[in-house]
């Protein structure tokens, strides 16, 4: 019987992420949401990409 589960190696549901970013000389801090609210599933015969925008995984 197949429940819809079979072959499902990863669950995510409702990730959210942000980041605290620091202002010049630290004066300010301001809150950067990376992903609110994702949910996926991984099955194991899929490969999952995530792509962000341009220069999003650059330290600064």
């Amino acid at each position: 019987m197949d429940n819809g589960l079979l072959g499902e190696i990863l669950k995510v549901v409702g990730l959210s992420k942000e980041f605290t970013k620091k202002k010049l000389f630290g004066s300010k801090i301001s809150t950067v949401k990376a992903v609110e609210g994702v949910t996926f599933s991984l099955h194991d015969d899929e490969i999952l990409v995530i792509a962000g925008e341009s220069g999003s995984g650059n330290q600064q």
